[in-house]
């Protein structure tokens, strides 16, 4: 959570589990989901919990909850629209007035795709297909650019206000594990499988430094 008091985990038992980080103890009964747990995050107010999530019969689902009453705020959002079936990340602009969802389409040619949505009236904001599946999606820290990731190696970046791309992808060795955007300056962190983790300065694109090694990875050529 976002006073760091409260920690969330859910996954493929489908049920999400509050722990009091003081007590290092579960802090109330489990919530069912009723799907697989994927990615979970809270609003940048800490008054809602999102879980992106997937199920047998290959359709995404984007879930919501009262963050201190743990009751669920509205129906399941069921990306029928969107066309996206297992939703791999979920992410909140500063604000939280925007969500962000990225997985896979539900074509059988492995795309992948990500849309953008009003938190509060469910209104999707926006759609883009990619030609492969996306595994994570951020936001900047101003809110003003969507980073995404996926599994054809590159890591793209939109303008949220025009969906336009504002350069070339950037190509990684392999499929992007992570991306995390800094809080404090205007960087994006990439992790691909096996790779290094790095950091990228925006809008600009611009290399800046390998922080760390994921074990047993080979610097890159």
């Amino acid at each position: 959570s976002p006073d760091g008091k409260t920690l969330v985990t859910g996954g493929a038992d489908a049920q999400l589990r509050y722990w009091s980080l003081a007590k290092g103890e579960p802090s109330g009964a489990p919530l069912p989901t009723d799907f697989s747990v994927t990615s979970l995050v809270f609003n940048p107010a800490g008054t809602i919990l999102a879980a992106s999530c997937a199920q047998s019969l290959n359709q995404g689902r984007t879930v919501l909850w009262d963050a201190a009453t743990r009751d669920r705020l509205g129906p399941p959002h069921s990306y029928e629209a969107e066309k996206l079936t297992a939703v791999n990340h979920v992410s909140f602009q500063p604000g939280g007035i925007l969500m962000a969802s990225c997985g896979s389409l539900l074509d059988g040619r492995g795309k992948g795709g990500r849309a953008m949505w009003d938190t509060f009236q469910r209104n999707l904001h926006s759609r883009i297909e990619f030609p492969a599946a996306q595994t994570q999606v951020a936001f900047s820290r101003n809110g003003e650019t969507l980073i995404t990731g996926g599994v054809d190696r590159s890591v793209r970046f939109w303008d949220v206000s025009t969906q336009e791309s504002l350069c070339p992808p950037i190509w990684h060795s392999f499929n992007i594990g992570r991306l995390a955007c800094s809080p404090r300056r205007d960087t994006v962190f990439t992790l691909a499988f096996g790779d290094f983790l790095r950091e990228w300065e925006l809008p600009r694109r611009r290399f800046t430094t390998h922080a760390t090694a994921a074990a047993g990875a080979q610097s890159p050529k």
